[in-house]
């Protein structure tokens, strides 16, 4: 990261603190938030792999089940994602547990499966294409 973005990132309250994952998609960073007093997963993604009502879905989003992104930022030619820093990882948590009894993977399946249901509802309300 360049020094100008990062003035301009703590010029938003952003402090950061790590680097949590690296993917296709960007790059994503634990930071702290100095007005809001918390922390927060900040994703950094190139702008033209979003467009602004997609990003304005993301935000509208409102699912305890989905990660919230509560605003985000944009710098020269890439956005910066303010998003809820989830620590539970499904894959880890099944991995960790080993033996999931019927009642628990329905309940799981059936949490992915509305996560999904509220997904594609915003997509279809904003306008978005579902692919089937």
């Amino acid at each position: 990261m360049e020094k100008g973005e990062l003035e301009f990132l703590q010029q938003q309250g952003i402090v950061f603190n790590n680097v949590i994952a690296k993917g296709g998609f960007g790059t994503i960073y634990s930071v702290y938030h100095v007005n809001y007093k918390s922390t927060f997963a900040l994703k950094f993604i190139p702008m033209i792999a979003f467009s602004q009502s997609e990003l304005d879905c993301l935000i509208a989003l409102d699912d305890p089940k989905i990660i919230r992104l509560y605003k985000y930022f944009t710098y020269k030619d890439n956005c910066y994602m303010l998003m809820e820093l989830c620590t539970n990882d499904l894959e880890k948590y099944i991995k960790m547990k080993k033996n999931i009894d019927k009642f628990e993977m329905r309940k799981l399946i059936q949490d992915h499966s509305n996560s999904k249901s509220s997904i594609s509802a915003k997509r279809q309300r904003f306008g978005f294409q579902i692919s089937k």
